[in-house]
């Protein structure tokens, strides 16, 4: 890492913001349509290893975070993040590194059974294949012996126990497990995201996006 040049009275320079946002639009403009997993760092990144990239300690950051806002690309909604592909794989990643993935696992899990079958209820092996899908999600994230449970009240876990138990299976029985684990997240999680690397790197997707989206 090169040393911070220093000015005649021994004081550490800084880039005046106009460097900081030439800088900011040349990085951002060398930005290359990938796959989104490209827009999350190698698993190979130490958590602990620098100061990291994005991160809330550092001045250049926090100028880049105010220059972009211009653009109208941050977000601090967890729906907007949630709403956003880039945001969902920015935000998985993060509490990855909270150990605790299985909320975003269980949250997705959720989304996807609510969409698959929405409209598919209405004949027996639809509702057959509705049951085995609830009992996986059950088993995985819900059950005490589940390899990835989630942390909700325990009279949630108990109704959906007895659901299971009387085999009444059915699209919303997981909606206030849902509503318990995305109230969670909205909490610290969310924003220890806002300070993360993974935030900064989402607003820079987001940025990227955008530019394209005008040159057309």
């Amino acid at each position: 890492m090169s040393a911070t040049p220093a000015t005649s009275d021994g004081k550490l320079a800084t880039n005046p913001p106009s460097q900081v946002l030439s800088s900011c639009s040349s990085l951002l403009s060398s930005y290359r349509s990938k796959e989104e997993n490209d827009i999350l760092p190698s698993p190979s990144t130490s958590r602990t290893g620098g100061r990291g990239f994005g991160s809330s300690s550092s001045p250049k950051s926090r100028n880049r975070h105010i220059e972009l806002k211009v653009e109208g690309v941050l977000v601090t909604s967890l729906k907007e993040i949630l709403d956003d592909p880039v945001g969902v794989k920015c935000f998985a990643a993060h509490l990855k590194d909270e150990f605790a993935h299985e909320n975003i696992a269980f949250w997705r899990a959720i989304e996807d059974f609510r969409i698959k079958f929405k409209d598919g209820n209405r004949t027996p092996r639809s509702r057959t294949t509705l049951k085995t899908a609830a009992r996986a999600i059950y088993k995985q994230y819900i059950s005490e012996k589940g390899v990835t449970n989630i942390n909700i009240e325990e009279k949630t876990r108990l109704a959906l126990r007895r659901v299971i138990k009387e085999a009444k299976e059915k699209l919303t029985m997981f909606d206030e497990a849902q509503r318990s684990v995305y109230a969670m997240m909205s909490g610290d999680p969310l924003s220890r995201f806002l300070k993360s690397k993974y935030y900064e790197r989402l607003v820079r997707a987001r940025h990227a996006r955008r530019t394209r989206s005008t040159t057309f």
